[in-house]
């Protein structure tokens, strides 16, 4: 199951760190739809997911799936 993230959350925080769905769908080489998919909770992309969190985005509010927790 997917975990519920908290996609505003992660937007206004992507705002904020000046980080566009664009920028890292061509960074990893996947399409930006992956990229939103990831951040909405529709999807699971562990590459996506591990770019915000390396970027700075909150764990708290990416909801990572249990094997991608730091402090474990």
């Amino acid at each position: 199951m997917i975990a519920k993230r908290n996609a505003k959350e992660i937007s206004i925080w992507m705002k904020r760190a000046e980080v566009r769905p664009s920028d890292i769908a061509l960074q990893l080489g996947v399409s930006r739809s992956l990229v939103s998919a990831t951040i909405n909770g529709r999807k699971n992309n562990r590459r996506v997911l591990a770019y915000l969190e390396d970027a700075g985005c909150p764990e708290r509010f990416l909801r990572l799936p249990e094997d991608m927790r730091r402090g474990r």
